[in-house]
């Protein structure tokens, strides 16, 4: 059983040690895991992020494959986390949800209307754009903290 925390591990390492554990194949894996291979391979290589189910899903396969032992403590702390970023990610589903109304009620317009609508639209899709940008950057820093921690060990 490991004694290191699988939230200071990365994602790519954690894959690798429970296909190794299971004796999969990476496609094998993926498939396990519900994933499709591209977003496995994405993942693998670090240029995306486990959705927050597929996480709760892969740190299940971990318990199961005796690779990480059960805290209630830990798993409560990872659910909170993935709640945070299911929260982050509605509310900009939501922001562009209004933004995608707004841009009907531009095609509908008058000329006149038009160039005011289109000022606001430009300025809440920069701050969408933003926002994503910032979250995004956010798990980028945190997952070199974590590989840092990882590393110091």
């Amino acid at each position: 059983m490991q004694e290191e925390s699988e939230h200071f591990v990365n994602s790519e390492d954690r894959l690798d040690r429970l296909r190794v554990q299971k004796g999969f194949t990476w496609d094998e894996l993926a498939t396990y895991l519900d994933l499709s291979r591209t977003m496995l391979h994405y993942v693998r290589k670090g240029e995306r992020d486990l959705s927050a189910k597929a996480a709760l899903r892969m740190r299940d396969a971990e318990k199961n494959a005796g690779l990480i032992a059960v805290d209630l403590s830990q798993s409560l702390a990872v659910v909170r986390e993935a709640g945070a970023a299911y929260a982050a990610i509605r509310s900009l589903e939501e922001r562009a949800k209004v933004l995608m109304d707004q841009c009907f009620a531009f095609a509908a317009a008058k000329p006149a209307t038009r160039r005011l609508i289109w000022e606001e639209l430009e300025s809440a899709f920069t701050d969408l754009k933003t926002d994503y940008l910032s979250k995004k950057q956010e798990g980028a820093e945190l997952r070199k903290v974590q590989y840092r921690k990882k590393e110091s060990k």
